[in-house]
């Protein structure tokens, strides 16, 4: 997985001016297009687009990137000028945050937070917030959990115990049979998987240390 982190005082030392200034001389589009697009004035856009303005809201990046379909992190970190291949589309998504307590019926609940990030794959996906380490997890971060996604050896996985109804991030070691480790330091245990008993609810695919994003399409 990559773990590396894009805090939010990086945003101060971006491209995004002169890469915005590409993109709208290369679509042809103008800045009040743009601001109706992305929903702001167009006197924001051209402070973007004139560096007056060098601290914009993650959401005002993510519209501008979505719009000209380049990921975020190439339109605030990269030089597209001088790309010399296709963009790649990495639209922004708004993944929901769910409480530990909640996994089992998420998709019914009504979600009030949500985590923006980076190429992020599938629908059925939600975020969890260790308020602890897991393993290679660290505390305070957003992990992603993918409910459709079947878990390999080694992979991180939600499990739901049937007995008491409680969830649990395990580590998935498949050897002769399916075992269950955890990761917790202090309780060095490593249990057989027995369905009876438990259900592989997920499987995570990746983590961010904070709210802007990052990169996830591979697993820890």
């Amino acid at each position: 997985m990559n773990d590396k982190i894009l805090p939010a005082d990086n945003l101060g030392i971006t491209n995004f001016t002169e890469n915005l200034q590409y993109l709208l001389q290369k679509n042809k589009t103008t800045s009040i297009e743009l601001a109706e697009v992305v929903g702001v004035s167009p006197e924001l856009i051209g402070k973007l687009k004139n560096g007056y303005l060098n601290n914009p809201s993650l959401k005002v990046l993510a519209g501008i990137s979505n719009y000209f379909k380049v990921s975020l992190q190439d339109f605030v970190f990269g030089n597209l000028a001088n790309a010399d291949h296709n963009f790649q589309v990495n639209l922004i998504q708004s993944i929901p945050v769910i409480d530990w307590n909640e996994v089992r019926n998420w998709k019914k609940k009504k979600v009030g937070k949500y985590v923006m990030v980076d190429n992020i794959p599938g629908k059925n996906v939600f975020a969890l917030y260790l308020d602890r380490r897991y393993g290679k997890l660290k505390k305070d971060s957003f992990i992603f959990i993918d409910t459709e996604l079947k878990p390999n050896n080694d992979d991180y996985v939600l499990v739901l115990n049937h007995k008491n109804e409680t969830v649990h991030l395990k580590k998935l070691v498949i050897d002769d049979a399916m075992y269950l480790q955890s990761l917790v330091l202090e309780a060095k245990s490593v249990i057989r998987y027995d369905d009876k008993e438990h259900l592989i609810y997920g499987t995570v695919i990746g983590y961010q240390k904070n709210k802007i994003f990052n990169n996830t399409n591979n697993r820890i």
